[in-house]
């Protein structure tokens, strides 16, 4: 068998769990209520779907055994499924993402930008965005790769986010990030509008 179809097969069964895992969440939290019976089913299907490596769902699993409170993992599990807990007021989820806190300009001749999410600015199309960016000098692509500069994430995420908050380009971001393998740079829309 091709190892490239054997990849790619292995990456669609994976999608599939973590629909399915999204879907469980929901239902979960159905009634605006979490329990110590959910929170153990919850750890037992991550276990039983060999999960605990993956990238989003191991980082809540780890909170899931950790000591954290049953209402903060209730709202961790709302942010996850990329809905408001009732005590959330906005719809935004990019706060939640790893996003550069301490930025202090962005470069924009001859760096690399690539926008995902929807944007809430009054710019609001993406292609308006790039336009000023490319006015600057700057470059704009449609993926992520090593050589990116910046990964902008628009302050509204949407259905193209696959498994909640934390899309794919995010998720190829940090992989490349946490490996060394980039010094890609995640920013917020409104860091962006900052210096546009």
């Amino acid at each position: 068998m091709d190892k490239s179809f054997e990849y790619y097969d292995s990456q669609r069964i994976e999608d599939r769990k973590i629909d399915e895992f999204i879907g469980l969440c929901r239902g979960v939290l159905a009634d605006n209520d979490f329990n110590e019976e959910e929170k153990k089913y919850l750890i037992d299907w991550i276990d039983k779907n060999k999960l605990t490596e993956h990238n989003t769902v191991g980082k809540l699993y780890k909170q899931l055994l950790s000591e954290f409170s049953l209402d903060d993992l209730k709202n961790t599990l709302f942010m996850f499924i990329g809905g408001n807990s009732p005590s959330q007021e906005i719809a935004s989820m990019s706060t939640q993402l790893p996003i550069e806190k301490s930025l202090a300009k962005i470069e924009f001749s001859n760096s690399s930008f690539c926008l995902t999410g929807n944007f809430s600015s009054a710019y609001r199309n993406r292609n308006v965005i790039e336009e000023i960016i490319v006015s600057k000098n700057g470059k704009c692509k449609n993926s992520v790769t090593m050589d990116l500069d910046y990964l902008v994430i628009g302050e509204f995420g949407n259905n193209d986010w696959r498994h909640s908050n934390y899309g794919r380009k995010i998720e190829k971001a940090i992989k490349y990030r946490e490996s060394n393998q980039s010094k890609i740079k995640i920013i917020s829309e409104k860091q962006l509008l900052k210096y546009l």
